[in-house]
């Protein structure tokens, strides 16, 4: 399969799109191990939910609450 980004790692994949931002300092990445590009569907979706409503919460001040609770931790 071709790959055009590695997503091995958030700071991998975080040096590889940072020039297509303008303000590459506000720039925050993250990669769920195993889920490709269905994290909404992998078995740790959790965690990806969690870091989620961890962004919203730290970047925009968003407490988020009342989300579908098909595949809830």
């Amino acid at each position: 399969m071709l790959a055009l980004r590695d997503c091995s790692g958030a700071a991998v994949l975080r040096a590889q799109e940072a020039p297509y931002y303008t303000d590459p300092a506000r720039l925050s990445m993250y990669v769920l191990p195993g889920a490709g590009h269905s994290v909404a569907l992998h078995e740790n979706a959790g965690e990806y939910r969690a870091a989620t409503r961890s962004w919203l919460r730290d970047r925009l001040g968003i407490n988020p609450q009342g989300y579908h609770s098909i595949g809830r931790n």
